[in-house]
């Protein structure tokens, strides 16, 4: 049985001391929205309807009208929080607001005590929280029926830290209960067919009550259930039969990942109520290309809340793509690969300058320009630049005889007859390269002066600990691009990002260089260039290709370093000035790069949580690695 009891707290002598100032309670956001205004003079509006404790664990609904920052506090002190958005289309009519805007909130936290249990919130992270006064809560000792209906279905949803297994159970197995309306509505928008991986991708929505019983009708007549499907909010079918069906649209949408043989016939989605079968929605699948990339963007192109595509990935679309690139490397080994040199290479190259090639020509010109008047480089090195774009390939091979008559460097290009991305381009580069040190680069970074490549090698020859080195870069503008990457979490996608910090600064005030060193500590380094072994490359495996589009290869790559407990430094002596951005227009901005970032760090988290953890439970923030700073004289 459910027992609820209204607990309203009363305010303590000594909270009223401490939080009440100039004979004024703190504001009851529960009672009524709290208007907030920040140093701009705008007004935000905050509004908590409901707050529930269940065995410790606190689920706040609300709503607020602009970006605050939300804190929760036990005592006077903060305590951690999980938070998620939803739309809440009521309170975007009500202000004027796009009703697609996630005003919604929900806010857990699991607590040992609830004494003078406050929301706070502010409008920036260097501002004092406003506090709430004390919040008024319903207190459930059991799960039930009752409590099932006050839960919006998103505590399944939370971290695995955030909930025990046997609280996702009981929540997986709650039945709703019974309405009035319609017994079932729903519709199949989209079938797709991966032929490579031999699986179904079925799309669409489903209102229905706990009698009925919704199934997907395959083309060979067999059921299954939406008990393995991803489910999520649709704001058009909740506008459309919210006040029919009510909450039974919180999560209507559903993905249905299903391994099939056939790639033709019609799917069917139906609905059985007792011995009654009825018929909602038939349609005819479209079969997935193959390109990976092409693919995903198709994929994930259906919007879902950007807050759960982690999860959504790991039930649909990740083992999708994943097959699907690694067939396109297989496929790698059986094109030819188009190859011309110019000029005479050094006989024994001691370097080997890999620079992939994609969209814009025009940079090359300055590149070589550079690398013409580094006499150690036309001795010691050999230029491999690899065309990974077959719209440019032909025009390429004009542009750079050209080029050569005026700049005389050694050179050789490829063209592997398919895209492959930054990675496989550069690992296509390293398999043609004689060099005994390995230099990636991508064809928008400048050097700033001669001599840069002896310098960016000379510490792997005389430090044997070393795994990987790399430039300081700069922008356009002289400002540093940052001044070393690290990994930030990023708790509401439940992933690890990278940060570039000190971005835009002066090199000046790079904070991590030292006067009594040459090479700076470095979590991670940049693709824009790095400098390794061949040795080394070869024992790792060259680069992962398995990432979409060259996202996040570069911190792979010096996580792999990291594993093989090879030191990753910067060398701020070592200038470099990388175009970002200029040598190609980014495919997929927007929301959909988003979309394809996520599905990277969510591959990223899986290869390296381990290490991270272990490197966390050290104490190194950031993933920074306890190296020993290269003195000057090689100490």
């Amino acid at each position: 049985m459910l027992r609820i009891s209204r607990q309203i707290r009363r305010l303590s002598a000594r909270w009223l001391r401490a939080n009440v100032a100039g004979g004024r309670v703190l504001p009851d956001v529960q009672a009524s929205p709290v208007r907030h205004l920040d140093t701009a003079g705008n007004s935000q509006f905050l509004k908590l309807d409901s707050v529930q404790n269940l065995d410790g664990r606190l689920t706040l609904y609300g709503w607020v009208t602009g970006s605050l920052e939300l804190a929760l506090f036990v005592g006077g002190k903060p305590v951690d929080c999980y938070k998620t958005t939803s739309a809440r289309p009521d309170v975007a009519r009500h202000f004027g607001l796009n009703t697609t805007t996630q005003l919604g909130f929900t806010l857990f936290a699991q607590v040992s005590s609830t004494q003078d249990l406050c929301l706070g919130w502010r409008a920036g992270s260097a501002d004092p929280y406003s506090l709430s006064s004390p919040l008024s809560f319903e207190v459930q000792h059991d799960l039930g029926l009752q409590s099932a209906q006050s839960l919006p279905g998103l505590w399944p949803d939370l971290p695995d830290q955030m909930l025990s297994s046997d609280w996702r159970e009981r929540l997986d197995e709650l039945a709703y209960p019974p309405e009035t309306g319609p017994c079932a509505m729903g519709a199949i928008d989209k079938v797709l067919v991966c032929e490579q991986t031999g699986d179904w991708i079925i799309y669409g929505w489903v209102v229905h009550n706990p009698t009925a019983m919704m199934l997907i009708e395959m083309p060979d007549g067999s059921d299954h259930s939406l008990a393995g499907a991803y489910r999520y909010y649709r704001e058009d079918v909740a506008r459309a039969l919210g006040d029919e069906a009510g909450y039974r649209c919180g999560e209507a949408a559903f993905i249905l990942k299903l391994p099939f043989a056939q790639t033709s016939g019609a799917i069917k989605l139906k609905v059985r109520v007792g011995d009654e079968l009825r018929y909602l929605s038939v349609l005819e699948p479209t079969l997935l290309t193959s390109d990976p990339v092409l693919a995903a963007k198709h994929l994930l192109a259906v919007p879902s809340a950007l807050s759960g595509l982690s999860r959504r990935m790991q039930r649909v679309e990740n083992t999708i793509i994943e097959g699907l690139l690694q067939a396109d490397v297989s496929h790698w080994s059986q094109l030819s690969v188009t190859q011309r040199q110019f000029g005479q290479a050094p006989a024994q190259a001691t370097l080997s300058i890999i620079i992939p090639v994609y969209g814009d020509l025009r940079l090359v010109e300055h590149q070589l320009l550079e690398f013409v008047m580094d006499d150690w480089l036309m001795a010691n090195a050999e230029l491999i630049y690899v065309i990974d774009d077959g719209r440019t390939a032909a025009l390429f091979e004009q542009e750079i005889a050209a080029l050569h008559t005026l700049y005389p460097v050694a050179m050789q290009w490829l063209w592997g007859g398919a895209h492959r991305g930054f990675a496989g381009a550069c690992n296509l580069g390293a398999s043609r390269a004689r060099g005994d040190y390995l230099i990636f680069m991508h064809h928008d970074v400048i050097p700033v002066s001669a001599g840069w490549a002896a310098e960016l090698i000379a510490p792997l020859q005389q430090h044997a600990e070393l795994g990987l080195v790399g430039p300081q870069l700069l922008s356009a503008d002289g400002t540093m691009q940052h001044s070393h990457l690290e990994l930030d979490w990023h708790a509401a996608f439940d992933l690890w990002t990278v940060k570039e910090s000190e971005r835009g600064l002066p090199p000046a005030l790079n904070t991590r260089i030292s006067a009594a060193s040459i090479g700076v500590p470095a979590a991670l380094l940049s693709s824009a260039c790095i400098a390794m072994r061949r040795s080394q490359f070869d024992r790792w495996g060259g680069w992962d290709t398995a990432y979409l589009m060259g996202d996040f290869t570069d911190v792979d790559l010096s996580m792999q370093a990291h594993h093989q407990a090879s030191q990753v430094v910067m060398l701020p002596q070592v200038v470099m000035v990388h175009l970002q951005r200029l040598s190609h227009v980014q495919p997929g901005a927007g929301d959909l790069r988003s979309r394809i970032a996520i599905y990277n760090l969510s591959r990223f988290k899986r290869r390296w949580s381990d290490l991270i953890a272990q490197r966390a439970a050290d104490g190194y923030a950031g993933f920074a690695m306890p190296v020993k700073p290269i003195g000057k004289e090689g100490a």
